[in-house]
């Protein structure tokens, strides 16, 4: 018997298709993210020309950790050093990696 790749295809088209919940699954579950995700994160260019910004709220319960570094013990709190990076990011230079930008926040 010689089975060929568009026989298997056509199989599996027509199972597709006769089964609802799973017809349903494959169109209407990719269309309902994509409007669940559009409307969350903004979808691109807006009317008035740009994406509007959204708030995020930060919940930092970083305590901070104590580093010996050559023969001197420093305190360093990284969740107040992210939650400053954070507050001061922007959507036009949250995707510039180039190496100016990366000087001018040190």
């Amino acid at each position: 018997m010689n089975v060929l790749s568009i026989d298997v295809a056509s199989k599996g088209l027509r199972e597709n298709l006769r089964d609802r919940r799973g017809l349903l699954f494959l169109v209407a579950l990719p269309e309902l993210l994509m409007a669940m995700f559009a409307f969350a994160f903004g979808s691109g260019q807006f009317i008035s020309g740009g994406s509007l910004p959204r708030e995020v709220v930060i919940v930092n319960n970083d305590a901070g950790v104590s580093l010996a570094v050559n023969d001197t013990i420093q305190y360093v709190n990284y969740g107040t050093n992210f939650a400053g990076v954070l507050e001061n990011a922007t959507a036009e230079n949250s995707l510039d990696t180039t190496e100016t930008t990366r000087q001018k926040q040190v």
